[in-house]
């Protein structure tokens, strides 16, 4: 989740219905998913970001999409997430949740490390991570 102050709001607005900002506060102190997708258009591949905090926006855009293809998905940790004293931008290779808490996930990172994520004190075994959100599509031989 971001938080947003009216003081950071950039002046000029080109469209009605999307606000620009300067800066974004981060509202909690979780990890975050910024998902790299891929838009065909006449000119070729148009490449977004989005930033967010909801496993459920991450589950959405892993689905197939005749105009968007999600190309790469990474994780930003804070540090007591990923054992170091800062947050880290990691690519992911999966995600997994427990299927009977959505908010305690297992992420296995694309150089071989696992991270894990609970609202509380409890952390999970591994096999207790059943739910399959996300998986890494390898990307073809050239």
């Amino acid at each position: 989740m971001f938080q947003t102050h009216r003081s950071a709001s950039f002046p000029i607005q080109y469209d009605p219905n999307v606000s620009l900002w300067n800066w974004v506060e981060l509202g909690v102190d979780a990890p975050f998913f910024m998902l790299e997708i891929a838009s065909e258009t006449e000119d070729g591949d148009f490449v977004t970001h989005i930033m967010t905090s909801s496993i459920n926006v991450l589950r959405a855009h892993t689905g197939t999409s005749e105009t968007d293809v999600l190309k790469r998905v990474f994780l930003l940790s804070p540090g007591y997430v990923n054992g170091s004293d800062s947050f880290q931008l990691d690519a992911l290779e999966s995600v997994f949740s427990s299927s009977k808490n959505p908010m305690n996930m297992l992420f296995n990172l694309t150089d071989g490390r696992s991270l894990h994520f609970s609202l509380g004190d409890e952390r999970l075994d591994e096999s207790q991570y059943t739910d399959q959100v996300f998986k890494r599509t390898p990307e073809p031989f050239q």
